[in-house]
């Protein structure tokens, strides 16, 4: 069993795809000048740590900002 789990639809898409992780996993969905990146990371404990940053997309895929940190 999987401890993460992403999904994601477009329009150009016809199917859902789907990936599962177990420590880490990272999604950016970005436009040519702005995204989002997520990363999830299960400390040792069990926690799950959501990092949420701002990108420059895909021109500029850098972190931009820190947007915050959620946690299970």
């Amino acid at each position: 069993m999987s401890n993460l789990y992403a999904s994601i639809e477009a329009d150009r898409s016809e199917t859902l795809a789907t990936r599962q992780g177990n420590k880490e996993m990272t999604i950016h969905i970005r436009g040519w000048d702005k995204g989002v990146r997520v990363h999830a990371k299960m400390s040792k404990n069990g926690t799950i740590f959501f990092f949420i940053e701002e990108t420059g997309g895909s021109n500029n895929d850098k972190t931009i900002r820190d947007l915050g940190i959620v946690t299970s």
